[in-house]
């Protein structure tokens, strides 16, 4: 009776560190998830202040827009550092072009944002308001997309 006492508290603790086990890594799922719909909501926002920076009458009204535009920029760069250390290895290569083509995007970005601020609104429109570079969006929003819908396959 003894015996059989000790392999049901085996059986129940090992059933128990198995189940924390896969919680645990449900819920870094969760959280990359997470960070990937947070990383596409601040893009959406560098392209609303972008699109603030085209429609202002002047450099003037143009610089809280650019203001707005390089703290999301900012912001994008935070959730890619919280996100890093706990991307799965095998996503490594997924992530790292995420971050390849966010480097591209603050590049181009804050330079519609230095127009606005230094030439005009009608120079940083005709430098972002351009189907290349909403094309490039696109591309960097399919590439997020495509890693959180990887990630979200695991909650299902």
């Amino acid at each position: 009776m003894g015996l059989v006492a000790v392999a049901i508290g085996c059986m129940a603790a090992y059933v128990a560190a198995e189940y924390q086990s896969k919680l645990v890594r449900l819920e870094q799922v969760a959280d990359r998830v997470h960070l990937g719909e947070r990383l596409n909501r601040f893009v959406t926002a560098v392209v609303m202040e972008s699109r603030g920076i085209y429609a202002s009458p002047d450099s003037e009204k143009a610089t809280q827009f650019a203001e707005g535009l390089m703290g999301f920029l900012d912001s994008i760069d935070g959730v890619l550092t919280e996100w890093a250390p706990l991307v799965d290895p095998g996503q490594q290569d997924e992530f790292e072009a995420v971050v390849a083509r966010a480097a591209e995007f603050r590049a181009f970005r804050s330079e519609t944002a230095r127009l606005g601020r230094e030439e005009s609104p009608a120079a940083a429109n005709a430098q972002g308001n351009t189907e290349e570079n909403r094309a490039n969006r696109r591309a960097f929003q399919a590439e997020i997309d495509g890693v959180v819908a990887r990630e979200a396959e695991i909650l299902a």
